[in-house]
């Protein structure tokens, strides 16, 4: 069976707690956690659930059908964001263009200096 990994904002929906806290359980070997880069981190999903269900977290967990509701909001959330960062950036190319011709305009109409 492939092992599913999810990050610290699902882990701590699942658990009910806050993400240091995730990183916290982790490294007091709660739960696996696998390093895959400089600051990304992963978290076993059946590990995080299993420690869930011990019910030394939250009361309150999460069934299989809204863990995997959370994890498509969260995906839907990303791309979203994702969606709004190419705005953000369009706007910024067309604020500096405007601001490149708004220039150019400046230098046009200026009135010429005349030296007494």
């Amino acid at each position: 069976m492939t092992k599913r990994y999810i990050n610290a904002r699902q882990a701590a929906a699942i658990l009910g707690c806050s993400n240091p806290t995730v990183f916290e359980w982790a490294r007091q070997g709660r739960f696996e956690m696998i390093k895959l880069g400089e600051k990304t981190y992963r978290f076993d999903a059946e590990s995080v659930r299993s420690y869930a269900t011990k019910g030394e977290s939250s009361p309150t967990l999460a069934t299989d059908e809204e863990l995997m509701r959370i994890l498509d909001e969260h995906k839907k959330v990303e791309k979203e964001r994702d969606a709004l960062r190419k705005q953000i950036e369009a706007y910024e190319t067309a604020l500096q263009e405007a601001s490149t011709v708004a220039r150019g305009l400046e230098r046009i109409l200026a009135p010429a200096k005349v030296s007494v």
